[in-house]
């Protein structure tokens, strides 16, 4: 699994151009704070699914009971874009504090992580 360190911060001065990584074969990893965000560009001849791997998967609440917590998914369409997040750090960090996603495929899919 990659670590993509570069951070793409959206100012009041703008933010005019993205800093891509590579999607890597093996899935990708960030270092989250929950005020990331992730932009997906696929410029494949296929569509591409990225899934974030909720690390916890179940809460009790006494209110509520039980629930369950799903993997976050994106599909993104061939020639597209798309965005998602942010991610809560209790659900989606691993023991390292980094959120982990896997991709369906990564021929001319690129990633950037960004901030406000």
């Amino acid at each position: 699994m990659a670590d993509i360190t570069t951070r793409n911060e959206i100012t009041q001065a703008g933010l005019t151009f993205l800093s891509y990584s590579a999607a890597s074969s093996g899935g990708d990893e960030y270092e989250n704070n929950g005020r990331f965000f992730v932009v997906i560009k696929n410029s494949g001849e296929v569509s591409c699914t990225v899934t974030f791997t909720a690390q916890v998967t179940s809460f009790h609440s006494p209110q509520y009971g039980t629930s369950s917590i799903a993997n976050a998914t994106l599909a993104v369409a061939s020639g597209r874009s798309g965005f998602i997040g942010p991610f809560p750090v209790s659900t989606f960090n691993d023991t390292n504090g980094y959120v982990q996603m896997t991709y369906s495929a990564t021929s001319d899919v690129t990633v950037a992580i960004c901030s406000l």
